[in-house]
């Protein structure tokens, strides 16, 4: 057996033991079809399994699923409800989604104030993809 079968061979085991970390990367085989065929539905059940037990991961990956309606409806207040968890939560990559929605209206109010605090937390973090949006606020 290969070693990326292994890998998924072992998640699988652990998620279905309730391991959150394997639970999510069994959320992430499904929604990437690495590995495994790509089913949305799926990837979301592990992915809840997952928040459930507090991976902010898995969090930010339903507030995914729900921007883009992947196993779900299209729901932006849903997605932004999501990624403010996984922010709690210490999830980096969600402050970039915060203030994308601010920025954008989407699911909230427009709020520019919002969206700089949210894209500028993300990118003194290390998350670069928010500075060209923070980057037109400040101009």
């Amino acid at each position: 057996m290969s070693t990326s079968s292994s890998n998924i061979d072992d998640d699988i085991d652990a998620a279905m033991l309730g391991c959150p970390y394997s639970q999510y990367n069994i959320g992430m085989y499904y929604h990437t079809g690495s590995q495994i065929p790509r089913c949305y539905t799926r990837a979301l059940h592990f992915f809840v399994l997952a928040a459930s037990q507090g991976n902010a991961d898995a969090m930010h990956m339903i507030g995914i699923c729900y921007k883009y309606g992947e196993g779900v409806e299209v729901d932006n207040k849903m997605a932004l409800q999501w990624f403010l968890f996984s922010s709690s939560m210490g999830n980096n990559l969600a402050n970039y989604e915060i203030g994308f929605m601010y920025y954008h209206g989407y699911g909230v109010e427009k709020c520019y104030r919002t969206a700089e605090y949210h894209l500028n937390v993300g990118i003194q973090n290390g998350d670069l993809q928010g500075l060209s949006l923070y980057s037109n606020l400040k101009n």
